[in-house]
């Protein structure tokens, strides 16, 4: 079966509901933290436990995408979703909110995860890392269209309007997945189930190495994007004084930029490796941190205004340098996995929203008009990766 560009995109699009279920409320969480009376570190909880939903639904959906294949899941998925995006849009406080966010992260994850090891059944090595960066580059729609999509929600609604855009759209691509997604993992090299069964391959996933390290670099550097994406409109709007209009089209500029950045990954991986690209994007990553890091000692200390262009250049690098991170770094990880794809990727998804869940809710424990927790994350992680990278396995 060949790993068509249509085949992609569709995936592409489920795998987008992800980012896009984080993204499309952020110009809202201002608005959301007002309207149910809490904080801007309470309204950034629904980033959290959209993570944690995530993080739970990964578990459950790649060991049994490798029981019962790839294409029940990719359509029970999105359904999924849209169920519980209307019960979002009508919840009376926080707390309702909160527990369906768990839901909607639950299906949301399916597209990233299942996706991705329908990918890995038909493609490998340097075609693999080609297959991860071009629908990494269709995902990058999401932080465009996402925020472009709430504040055009917004004109005619509220936040619930959203939940509501939001549930249409998972519904459209349920029917997508039902017409065009094929079955990739055949009934003979499908696992049996069972929890022994998952135990068991969980822990030869873990004890290796390879995937371990090059897991951390996609798990640190996921916690710069998480950091950037729940901080940026406290304080884009908030610290800076720009519009919810402005942040938008800031936003969507960034989602642009990774688009661009994964098309060219897609094109170069073929020529240079995939490791060549990590290291691009690990310095893309240090300088951000450096800049920001600067910014937030000058502005803690010396007392000084926090310079426009210095937010936003950090704000571009974030979201360009995973581009450059994502389907090399996928493809480096599973190189030595010759089976249970599925299982692989939901540890690696786990632990990766669990981790940049944390990171939402952290950065605004300071209030709307401070940076420092942003610099620290940042920082942290991109050290991290680069440290994880250098170290041989």
């Amino acid at each position: 079966m060949a790993l068509t560009n249509f085949l992609l995109a569709v995936l592409g699009l489920i795998a987008v509901l992800g980012p896009f279920g984080t993204d499309v409320y952020l110009p809202a969480l201002p608005q959301m933290a007002h309207d149910l009376h809490t904080t801007p570190s309470g309204a950034q909880l629904v980033i959290t436990f959209f993570s944690i939903g995530m993080a739970i639904g990964q578990l459950i959906m790649g060991s049994t995408s490798d029981r019962l294949g790839r294409r029940p899941l990719l359509i029970a998925g999105p359904s999924l979703m849209a169920a519980a995006c209307l019960a979002s849009a009508f919840a009376p406080n926080l707390t309702v909110l909160l527990l369906t966010n768990i839901a909607i992260g639950v299906a949301a994850c399916t597209g990233m995860v299942v996706g991705r090891a329908l990918i890995s059944d038909i493609a490998k090595d340097n075609q693999a890392a080609r297959g991860f960066a071009l629908m990494g580059m269709v995902v990058g729609l999401g932080p465009v269209i996402g925020p472009i999509g709430g504040a055009l929600v917004m004109g005619i609604s509220n936040w619930r309007g959203i939940f509501v855009a939001m549930a249409i759209f998972a519904g459209a691509l349920a029917l997508l997945a039902i017409l065009k997604v094929p079955e990739t993992l055949p009934v003979e090299k499908r696992h049996s189930g069972g929890l022994a069964k998952l135990i068991k391959a969980s822990g030869s996933i873990i004890l290796d190495r390879n995937y371990l390290r090059y897991s951390l670099v996609l798990w640190s550097s996921l916690v710069l994007l998480f950091g950037y994406i729940a901080a940026s409109p406290f304080i884009v709007e908030k610290l800076l004084g720009i519009s919810p209009f402005w942040y938008t089209i800031d936003f969507a500029f960034n989602g642009t930029l990774m688009i661009v950045t994964g098309g060219i990954v897609a094109r170069l991986v073929h020529k240079v490796g995939p490791r060549q690209m990590v290291k691009l994007g690990l310095a893309m990553q240090g300088l951000a941190a450096a800049l920001f890091g600067v910014t937030s000692l000058l502005h803690s200390f010396a007392h000084t205004d926090v310079p426009a262009w210095a937010v936003f250049a950090t704000f571009a690098l974030i979201p360009s340098s995973l581009s450059f991170l994502y389907g090399p770094v996928t493809a480096l990880a599973l190189r030595d996995i010759q089976s249970l794809t599925g299982t692989a990727l939901a540890i690696q998804g786990a632990v990766q929203f669990l981790v940049v869940g944390t990171v939402a809710a952290l950065v605004g424990l300071a209030g709307d008009h401070a940076i420092w927790p942003l610099a620290i994350v940042l920082v942290c992680g991109s050290s991290i990766g680069a440290l994880a990278f250098i170290k041989k396995p």
